[in-house]
């Protein structure tokens, strides 16, 4: 509880509002008022979801979604804000049939990829796990390719294909949409994360976003990883920070570790 009541005191330290929170069984109980925080209870291990019920105090937040897949990211968020505005992006065209049910006036689907410029790219996509698809190819000496293309062979399938997928940036589409506040970013590229923070600069400038998830690969398994570097030289000059890691772990035990890290505006 110590620590997670200094990560939202330092993030948060002032709201203009006075409100008493005990939610989810008394996962977690505090105040917010002028003077600051105060944490009742707490629990230890409060995952990300949970961090956004806490601090997001929004009937109607806006999320963009980069990297739909079939739709497992929209359900998450509309378990936790069933009224939000999801924006989101997925460039895999086979996955109409999973996205498209959910398409609504407050779920908007994009099938393009955010990247770092308009136009087209190439696009991998695996035969065996649709959810690995990438702007980069992927590095057969891994274990786990090495199992799909394994599979792959015994069901006589080609394991990647290249295509071509258009690519659109994060700033075109805030400006053609008119959008004025994002309260969640999440990125799952698969290693493309920094291009999608990259055609982001003006939004990430302004201040716009407040929550920024994203997927860190821990393994090469493509030619092509985003790292901590690479992703913070957009975020730390902009006042953004670290406020959570959902996940620990090694490459001895786990070979394809990847890690997902909230960043939040300070």
């Amino acid at each position: 509880m110590t620590y997670v009541k200094s990560f939202l005191l330092f993030f948060f330290p002032r709201r203009a509002i006075n409100l008493k929170f005990s939610l989810f069984s008394s996962k977690y109980q505090f105040i917010l008022n002028h003077a600051g925080l105060k944490i009742l209870k707490c629990a230890e291990n409060l995952s990300f979801d949970d961090i956004y019920k806490i601090l997001i105090l929004k009937d109607y937040p806006l999320i963009i979604d980069v990297g739909a897949h079939e739709g497992e990211s929209i359900d998450r968020f509309k378990k936790i804000f069933n009224d939000a505005t999801i924006h989101s992006f997925e460039p895999n065209l086979e996955n109409i049939k999973y996205l498209d049910k959910y398409k609504n006036e407050k779920t908007i689907i994009n099938y393009v990829a955010l990247s770092d410029r308009s136009g087209k790219i190439d696009f991998y996509k695996n035969s065996i796990v649709s959810g690995s698809a990438s702007f980069y190819k992927p590095t057969m000496n891994t274990i786990w390719n090495k199992q799909n293309l394994k599979k792959s062979k015994s069901d006589k399938i080609e394991l990647i294909k290249k295509i071509q997928v258009e690519t659109q940036t994060l700033d075109e589409y805030v400006e053609s949409n008119s959008i004025d506040i994002i309260d969640i970013l999440k990125i799952d590229t698969q290693g493309s994360e920094d291009k999608v923070l990259h055609g982001a600069k003006n939004s990430l400038e302004s201040g716009i976003i407040q929550f920024i998830e994203v997927e860190i690969m821990i393994q090469q398994l493509y030619e092509y990883k985003t790292n901590f570097f690479n992703l913070e030289k957009y975020l730390i000059p902009n006042n953004y920070k670290i406020f959570a890691i959902n996940r620990s772990g090694n490459l001895l035990n786990d070979p394809n570790l990847y890690i997902d890290v909230l960043y939040v505006k300070n």
